[in-house]
């Protein structure tokens, strides 16, 4: 895969990855109502068969810089990179991570670290974990998500915090 390809891939699956789980069954007609349960326990192992979907196979690991600019002034950094292949709840899994942060005198005025993490099921190419880290400005955010892509539920765990 040559690196335009890889670059390609990597960024539509970071935009697209945390909706890949709430794409809606086509079976279902639109009388029948979908439900999520949020559960603070963890799931047993199960004998529910994951779909397997085919598709162009990720390189194990991969790094994209960026550098955002604003006319001649660097305004920060940004990176979008495959960390490898991990087990999540027993599956391998593609570890996807994105990073920005300013730079330069923006820094200054707005200071901007943000780090979102995925995890991206290998063969079903579903979420299973997102993680989004967020701190711009006096905004601050850390979420966590747990899907359990079988039993269609999600558990959030969410801390926030506002400086005055």
């Amino acid at each position: 895969m040559d690196f335009k390809t890889g670059a390609q891939a990597l960024s539509l699956l970071l935009v697209v990855v945390g909706n890949l789980g709430a794409i809606p069954d086509a079976s279902i007609s639109s009388g029948d109502v979908a439900h999520f349960n949020v559960e603070s326990s963890t799931a047993a192992i199960s004998t529910v068969t994951w779909r397997t979907v085919p598709h162009a196979v990720l390189p194990q690991t991969e790094e994209l810089f960026f550098v955002v600019k604003w006319g001649l002034v660097t305004a920060g950094y940004s990176s979008l990179s495959i960390k490898g292949i991990e087990a999540v709840q027993g599956r391998p899994a593609y570890h996807l991570v994105s990073e920005a942060q300013s730079g330069g005198m923006v820094t200054a005025f707005y200071r901007v670290v943000d780090r979102n993490v995925s995890w991206l099921d290998q063969e079903s190419i579903v979420s299973v974990r997102f993680e989004k880290h967020i701190k711009e400005g006096k905004y601050q955010i850390d979420e966590t998500t747990f899907i359990d892509q079988p039993h269609r539920r999600f558990h959030l765990q969410s801390y926030r915090l506002d400086i005055v």
